[in-house]
């Protein structure tokens, strides 16, 4: 049983045109499955290609990142920020976190103003073997709650 476009091809095979149609064919195809040159515009997004290494966010979708996330988690620990977007619309911005500098500067300031006061020593190794005193009534807790709803 022949395909019903069999005799079609067959009568473009036979004339002298038939190396039009298949060039025509190609030429379709390749535009086709050619990608966008044009991506939308967001404000405040850069919209650099995904690939660009001049500092530039990278873009990716969502079923890209669930495939290679260790490879963007490798690149945002590098101090790149990657943009993740739901065809075409981003939803997420994945940025690295600031140094840890930035804590010890936070604990020095607090220290300054009198609110926390550094160990001199670190804790005996026996402390970690010590029993836990009992608290049935849970008072501890219940003062560490009431410390916390004042704002203290």
């Amino acid at each position: 049983m022949e395909p019903f476009y069999y005799h079609r091809v067959r009568q473009v095979q036979r004339s002298r045109w038939w190396w039009w149609w298949v060039t025509l064919f190609a030429v379709v195809v390749s535009v086709l499955s050619r990608p966008r040159k044009w991506k939308p515009e967001y404000p405040g997004i850069d919209s650099a290609d995904a690939n660009d290494q001049n500092g530039h966010m990278k873009t990716t979708g969502i079923a890209e990142i669930k495939a290679h996330l260790s490879e963007y988690l490798k690149a945002v620990k590098a101090g790149e920020e990657v943009l993740v977007t739901e065809r075409g619309v981003p939803i997420a911005r994945l940025t690295p976190l600031p140094p840890a500098t930035a804590s010890v500067a936070g604990l020095e300031e607090l220290e300054r103003a009198g609110l926390l006061r550094r160990p001199t020593r670190g804790l005996p190794a026996e402390f970690w073997e010590q029993s836990r005193p009992e608290d049935p009534e849970a008072t501890v807790r219940a003062a560490l709650e009431g410390e916390r709803e004042e704002g203290w």
